[in-house]
Formats: structure tokens, C-alpha cells, sequence
């Protein structure tokens, strides 16, 4: 977008039983205007890494993030950018970099289990995603989920087709 610097992230929604997916909601997410909660939902996602494919990065996010296992993953073409306030900068890294936004690639993989804890390491746990996030049905969920999110979730073959028609009915502010 531009010549200005976006951060490159990716996130997963992690299917189970074609009808429930992965999140953290926060706490207060019903008391936020609908046209907000969008910001007060998280995925297992993250930046970049330099020696990663897009794909190994969401796997490893999804293991390190909600400390899950996940097959039949990939990418969905589905993504977002988003702006952030100025003067974002980058955490880690030699020479910080003051980022314009964030571009997220939305992938979708199948819930294959618990990841085993003591194979990542302390700096990758994110505490709050792995204790607090859970499958949620995604028709119960919906009203939170931001429009690129229920664009992937529809065109997505892990998804129960009564799943996908009451997210149709549920969500025609976001369907095309």
C-alpha cells in the first residue's frame, strides 16, 4: 500500500467439528459499541518472521499462541489491513521500524489436539491466548467477527453447510 512500511501478520481460525472456531473474547466485548467489537476479539496469529513461509508462520502461532495442533491448513486469499497510531513501532529486532499498519493473511486449519506446552519457548507463549481462548460456536461468535473473517469462514470447506447459511442470515452486513 504505498511506500509506507506495513507489518506483515498472519492469523488462523482454527475450525472444530465444522462449527466451532478458536478465539479470546474479552470479558467486556458485550458492552462495546457493535461496530467495535471487532477490536476485542483475538486469533492465533503474529508478525512475520523473516525465515518463515507465511503458512509455517500461522502453524507456529496457532502451536505457540493457543497451544493447538492444526492440520489441513491454508491460506485463504482472505486478508485485511489495518492503520496503526503513530509512532507504532516494532518490538525486537536491531534497528526498530515505525510501521504504517499491519497487512493479516487469514488462514483456516482443523483443531488436531493440544500442543505440547514445553516445546515452545517462554518469549512465543502469549498466557492470555492459551488461558483464556476457546472454541466458540461461530454462529454465537459472529456478531463479533470482523466481515473478512466471515468471508473466510463461508468459503471454507470445514465449515457445516447449516453453519454457513445461518452466518448468511445472520451477518447480510457483510455479504455480498
Amino acid at each position: 500500500i504505498g511506500t509506507e512500511p506495513y507489518r506483515p501478520r498472519v492469523e488462523t481460525l482454527v475450525i472444530k467439528d465444522g462449527e466451532y472456531v478458536y478465539a479470546n473474547l474479552d470479558d467486556n466485548i458485550e458492552s462495546i459499541a457493535p461496530d467495535l467489537r471487532y477490536k476485542h476479539y483475538s486469533l492465533p496469529g503474529g508478525s512475520l518472521d523473516n525465515d518463515s513461509t507465511k503458512i509455517q508462520q500461522a502453524e507456529a502461532e496457532t502451536n505457540e499462541e493457543a497451544l493447538i495442533k492444526v492440520s489441513l491448513l491454508y491460506n485463504t486469499g482472505v486478508s485485511y489491513y489495518e492503520l496503526y497510531e503513530p509512532g507504532f513501532i516494532a518490538k525486537g529486532g536491531d534497528s526498530p521500524l515505525e510501521y504504517v499498519g499491519s497487512i493479516s493473511d487469514i488462514f483456516i486449519g482443523v483443531y488436531n489436539g493440544p500442543y505440547d506446552k514445553s516445546l515452545v519457548e517462554e518469549k512465543d507463549l502469549d498466557p492470555k491466548m492459551a488461558e483464556h481462548g476457546k472454541f466458540h460456536k461461530i454462529v454465537d461468535i459472529s456478531k463479533y467477527l470482523r466481515k473478512e473473517h466471515i468471508h473466510a469462514l463461508l468459503a471454507s470447506q470445514f465449515i457445516k453447510d447449516d453453519v454457513k447459511v445461518a452466518l448468511r442470515l445472520g451477518r447480510k452486513d457483510v455479504i455480498n
